[in-house]
Formats: structure tokens, sequence, C-alpha cells
């Protein structure tokens, strides 16, 4: 097959990984294989990519390991692209959070009117994300997870079609 892999220790802060060539569908892993106790463990995964109605939604997969809960932010970005990809994002994302056998969990749809929204916008600033404008249609979730499988959907909420963003981070 053409499948390809890397392994090894990284002492960078910010690593990205891009699947290029052909066309079609691509599944790109990352793994924090944590050996050692009090060695760093992945903090955020992003995915980056089109969506469109139908079957062509944008979807992240996630692992929350070991046996405690754990805070997480997920943000569907999609708007705030405009600043750096131009003409061709997402104008009105919605994400769905999904568990293991595909039951939906929560969804959210224009961050700013969800309850916690000032809850939200302090937890990116302190994990690092850039921040989101008032007032836009971008979207995101703050939740504590048990540990599982889960998946992030991303699509229009308008039924528009266009590049977004997939970003998930241990807030805790």
């Amino acid at each position: 097959g053409k499948d390809a892999a890397i392994l090894g220790q990284q002492a960078v802060d910010r690593l990205t990984v891009q699947a290029q060539g052909g066309t079609g569908v691509v599944l790109a892993e990352v793994y924090d294989a944590e050996t050692e106790p009090g060695r760093p463990v992945l903090r955020n995964v992003a995915s980056r990519g089109k969506t469109a109605p139908g079957d062509d939604v944008l979807t992240a997969g996630f692992v929350i390991g070991g046996r405690a809960a754990l805070p997480v932010l997920i943000r569907g970005v999609g708007p705030r692209l405009l600043e750096w990809i131009g003409a061709g994002v997402l104008m009105d994302p919605r994400i769905r959070l999904f568990d293991q056998t595909g039951t939906l969990l929560w969804e959210n749809n224009d961050w700013g009117q969800a309850a916690n929204a000032t809850e939200v916008e302090a937890t990116a600033a302190r994990v690092g994300a850039f921040p989101y404008q008032a007032g836009s249609r971008d979207a995101a979730l703050l939740l504590t997870l048990a540990p599982g499988v889960y998946s992030v959907q991303i699509s229009g909420a308008d039924g528009g079609s266009g590049i977004a963003l997939i970003e998930v981070y241990a807030a805790n």
C-alpha cells in the first residue's frame, strides 16, 4: 500500500501533519505513546478540511484514556478562518459530538449564544487557542468527558459548505 507513518520523539511545542497528493478521503492519526511518567502529553489536536452537506462532513476522532474524566474544549471554526484563508470558509459551522456507539451527546451552533460562552472564551485563552470574535458564528463546546472514544463532526448549520477547522483541547 501507499500508507505513510512517522514514529519518533518530538522536542517541539507544535507539530503539523499534512496529507497531500491525489483525491479522496484521508485519515491522519496522531497518538501520544506516553511510556514515561512526567513526560508531556498531547494537549490539542486539530483537523482542517472541506465540509459539505450529506456525507461530506469533516470528522475528527479522539480518545480520553485513563480513569478520570477530562474537561475538553471542542471548537468548530469557520468565520474566524477568513483572516487567514479568505473566501471559501464555512460561514456557519455546527459541531456535533458523538460517543463510540454513534449516539449524539452534544452540539453547538454559534458559540456566543451558549450559556457558558464566557467560560468558553476564558478557557480558549488559557489553553492558547486563538480568540473568537464577539458575535461570530463559530461553534464551541466546553464539557467534562468520561474516558472513552469520541468523534466530532462539523457541518454547515445552514446547509453550506466550505473549509473548516475542528479543534479539541485538553482543558485541565
